[in-house]
């Protein structure tokens, strides 16, 4: 090889170096891609600025292609674990979100929320699945989704059907005429204003809060195809 050409190949391959680095510790790469440049980079070095005879050279690159291959076979092997992962995942939170519309059952106890105003008496059968999911919260340690961003909305839904539920046990009670139907005491309204309308607007607040979470967390649900 010719002094000139030996220059030249000492710059291509400072460059190619340069350049090995900067892509192997860019930050959104990961450590597989990391690894491969690294490998690949070095071995050209090795190869070609050693001072050894082709044979020694093409055993350095086979050698190097082997190792990068074998990199990537662990990432492939990485990546069809961890897809198999979050489709399992997937499953779960899915047999959640069934099991969370069965108990609030949409054409019931989510309707109902969505209409009733609690200055009103209601149906005591139309609250009693909140009840039952609030037993869920407290006392079933997997009813909750593996996905942080459902689990999020999972959370406000929680709370608001925990206040609910404390304001309907606390604040409201049977009606002398039918013990089917239960309300806050019409009397609180005239002996007791204040109390009377602390009581409908924390009721309505949160059952506002639970139709605004629950259909927020079936939205995403479905954008995120599960």
């Amino acid at each position: 090889m010719t002094e000139r050409k030996f220059e030249l190949l000492n710059i291509f391959m400072v460059i190619i170096t340069i350049a090995g680095f900067i892509i192997a510790f860019f930050p959104n790469n990961n450590v597989y891609v990391r690894v491969i440049v690294l490998l690949g980079t070095t071995g050209l070095i090795f190869a070609f600025l050693l001072d050894t005879n082709n044979y020694v050279r093409v055993i350095i690159l086979l050698g190097t292609a082997f190792i990068v291959t074998l990199v990537k076979m662990c990432e492939v092997i990485h990546e069809n674990k961890k897809n198999t992962i979050n489709e399992k995942h997937k499953e779960l939170d899915s047999t959640l979100l069934k099991e969370i519309k069965k108990i609030l059952n949409d054409d019931n106890t989510i309707e109902f929320i969505r209409t009733h105003d609690f200055a009103g008496a209601f149906r005591q059968d139309f609250t009693d699945p909140l009840k039952h999911y609030n037993h869920k919260i407290q006392n079933d340690p997997e009813f909750y989704f593996l996905d942080s961003d459902l689990n999020n909305l999972k959370s406000n839904l929680d709370i608001n059907i925990t206040e609910l539920v404390y304001i309907l046990a606390n604040k409201t009670f049977d009606l002398e005429v039918n013990k089917d139907l239960r309300g806050i005491p019409k009397d609180w309204r005239e002996k007791m204003p204040e109390r009377y309308e602390e009581a409908v607007d924390k009721a309505n607040h949160h059952a506002d809060k639970i139709k605004e979470n629950y259909d927020e967390l079936f939205q995403l649900a479905r954008k995120k195809a599960i």
